[in-house]
């Protein structure tokens, strides 16, 4: 691809322009082969401006910078921002395929890849071809193709749009996390329709305050998205929509005049059930997926399927066929007299969820076995220790993925929050012991509940990702 057609999609300043044939995109100077275009991005601990000429020696034929750089005569594309070049440049190389699909975004602390999963239930019911970006991975019509980020790189993300539109997809669902809309990694997409789940304490590791992170979010409805489907139960949720001009579509549980409302809400064990009432019409909703904000993730998944022209009336229907969704409130399958669940709750705002709406319907005691990621939000860890012991009658405070970061140091600061409030917690620093302990403990109608890890199948230790799945722990533990 020629350099011109590159320069064409932003501004910039030319300097030594030659229109040179472009044979591959780079960010990493060691990546460069002869003929591609390096660009040049000023990241969190290392300037890439630094490693232009180490790309020249490599093959670079063009650069992307942020200032002039001296003593190089190859061209150079100066711009204001080049992580939003790249993400443009990026669309450009793959023929801008987003253009030809509907493309959904969904934002928020919680609640993501479930509303994700909700919905394309609901589109593949009504044989919508749909493709599906997140956490849990990338599903291209059923097609299982792995990532390593939430919201992927934009070379990357542009290969998944462009396979999505080739194998024929007509909706693109996807996960826009903060991190990727601080870094323009979705900068020259327009979403068709965005949704907004909740906003509540996470990555303050990466945004210092919480208003830094909601400023993030925000960028998805005032800058990117035409319409937008907005939790107006949460405090942050009109904040999201304060500068937005395209549709609005508000959900809720208990504000009555929002579009769609949850009304005689019933939890059990099994699941929920619930009227919901949308544009004039009631509609008796029945999931097997237990847990209030499950209910929430319905309604914005509801949402969103009738602005891409769902009628109300189907969801009924559509319901279902809903499942859950792998690591999300999972029961795992025993031989027992006690239920266990395994849930990727990691924020203090969602082990506090899932700990209130597991107890409604426990009978029995609720046990929870937790423990807070390494080389991330440290303050957390306090809050999440009370949170548990508030609402566990029985925790184990225990090692999650401590990456570099030494696991009973982790612990030592959890512990600070859940002894203001029990003595009823042990810590087990081995996650495998502690699952262990757990299920030794369990007696008739209790309730174990693992939360951190959810679907994955590794644990981070020291940058190793060793095989671990909290699944296979209970399993294997309760065979024997």
């Amino acid at each position: 691809m020629l350099l011109s057609k590159l320069a064409s999609g932003i501004d910039c300043q030319r300097i030594n322009f030659r229109d040179v044939d472009i044979k591959g995109i780079e960010i990493d100077s060691r990546k460069v082969t002869k003929g591609n275009l390096y660009i040049c991005i000023n990241g969190f601990n290392v300037d890439g401006h630094i490693y232009a000429k180490p790309a020249v020696e490599n093959g670079a034929v063009a650069l992307i910078t942020e200032k002039k750089l001296d003593n190089i005569d190859i061209p150079q594309l100066i711009v204001e921002n080049s992580r939003k070049a790249f993400a443009i440049f990026a669309g450009i190389w793959f023929d801008n395929p987003s253009k030809d699909l509907k493309v959904i975004g969904i934002t928020g602390t919680n609640g993501k890849t479930t509303t994700s999963h909700m919905l394309k239930t609901i589109l593949d019911a009504n044989n919508v071809k749909t493709a599906t970006i997140g956490t849990i991975g990338t599903y291209i019509d059923d097609e299982v193709y792995s990532q390593k980020l939430t919201t992927p790189d934009p070379m990357e993300l542009q290969e998944i749009f462009a396979l999505a539109r080739d194998k024929g997809c007509q909706v693109v669902i996807m996960e826009v996390s903060a991190h990727a809309l601080e870094l323009n990694k979705v900068d020259g997409i327009t979403f068709f329709a965005s949704a907004f789940t909740n906003l509540t304490q996470d990555h303050l590791d990466d945004f210092e305050h919480m208003d830094n992170y909601k400023r993030a979010k925000k960028r998805l409805f005032s800058a990117i998205s035409e319409k937008a489907v907005i939790n107006i139960d949460d405090s942050s949720g009109t904040d999201m929509v304060t500068d937005f001009s395209g549709e609005i579509v508000t959900y809720s549980i208990k504000n009555k005049k929002s579009d769609f409302y949850g009304d005689n809400i019933e939890l059990s064990e099994e699941g929920f059930a619930f009227k919901m009432k949308a544009y004039g019409k009631n509609v008796d909703i029945k999931i097997k997926i237990p847990g209030l904000f499950n209910v929430y993730n319905f309604l914005a998944a509801s949402a969103l399927a009738n602005l891409l022209g769902m009628s109300v009336d189907v969801m009924e229907e559509y319901a279902r066929n809903i499942t859950n969704v792998d690591g999300r409130m999972e029961a795992v399958e025993i031989d027992a007299d006690f239920h266990v669940f395994v849930d990727y709750a990691h924020t203090s705002d969602s082990l506090e969820n899932l700990l209130v709406n597991i107890n409604k319907f426990c009978e029995g005691r609720l046990i929870s076995v937790f423990g807070c990621g390494g080389d991330r939000d440290t303050l957390k860890r306090p809050i999440m220790g009370k949170i548990a012991g508030e609402n566990s009658d029985f925790s184990i405070v225990t090692s999650d993925n401590p990456r570099t970061e030494v696991p009973d140091k982790i612990i030592d600061m959890i512990e600070v929050g859940i002894k203001e409030v029990t003595e009823n917690y042990i810590r087990i620093t081995d996650r495998k012991q502690a699952i262990h302990k757990a299920l030794d403990m369990a007696e008739y109608n209790d309730i174990v509940v693992i939360a951190g890890k959810g679907h994955e199948t590794y644990q981070d230790v020291m940058g190793v990702k060793h095989h671990f799945d909290d699944r296979e722990i209970v399993k294997e533990y309760m065979d024997k």
